[in-house]
C-alpha cells in the first residue's frame, strides 16, 4: 500500500537496556532497528532513556497521525484562523501544524 510508512512496523521494545527490536523478533539481531549503547561520552541513563523513546516512535507516529486525521476531519481553516467543531480554537493552530510537519518529516516529506 503506497500509504504505508517505509519504517519497520510496531511495536518496538527495548532489550537489554538499549537496543531496540520489533515486538515479534527473537532479538538475534537481524532486525534490531536500534543500538543505544555507542556513544563512550554519554552516560548509561542517557542511553536507556534514547531505547525507550526510539522503542515508542511507532506508537507516536500512530498516536500523531490519529490526531492529525480528527482535527482535519472536525476541523476547519478560515481566514487564516482554525475553527474545531465551529468554534475558534487558534490554540490548536501552531500544535496541529508542528504535528503534521512532525509527520510529514517521519514519513519522508
Amino acid at each position: 500500500m503506497a500509504n504505508e510508512p517505509k519504517w519497520t512496523p510496531g511495536p518496538w521494545k527495548v532489550f537489554n537496556g538499549t537496543d531496540v527490536f520489533p515486538d515479534d523478533d527473537d532479538m538475534s539481531g537481524s532486525r534490531q532497528v536500534a543500538d543505544c549503547c555507542v556513544a563512550e561520552s554519554m552516560e548509561t541513563f542517557e542511553e536507556i532513556a534514547n531505547a525507550r523513546l526510539i522503542a515508542a516512535a511507532p506508537d507516536f507516529a500512530k498516536a500523531a497521525e490519529d490526531m492529525c486525521a480528527a482535527l482535519s476531519r472536525f476541523g476547519d481553516w478560515d481566514d487564516g484562523c482554525f475553527y474545531y467543531n465551529g468554534t475558534s480554537a487558534p490554540e490548536l493552530q501552531a500544535p496541529f501544524q508542528a504535528l503534521a510537519d512532525a509527520v510529514a518529516k517521519a514519513r519522508g516529506k
